[in-house]
């Protein structure tokens, strides 16, 4: 993510790039994308762990959904 942020910095200073604009188009395409489904599942992964062991408390109610 560094390289992608001095890449817009630089972009707004009009320097010349660090990289160039196909391997910044690269890293876009598939890096950002494997990593934001990485995320998603350990986050839904985080999701399903917190409520099975809230149901679990005293004092609360689980709806038919499971939250």
């Amino acid at each position: 993510m560094r390289c992608f942020y001095s890449r817009i910095q630089r972009q707004t200073r009009r320097k010349k790039s660090l990289f160039p604009e196909d391997l910044i188009k690269s890293f876009m395409t598939t890096y950002i994308p494997d990593h934001a489904e990485k995320v998603k599942k350990s986050n839904a992964e985080e999701v399903k762990k917190f409520l099975e062991e809230n149901k679990k408390k005293s004092g609360i109610k689980t709806t038919p959904s499971g939250l």
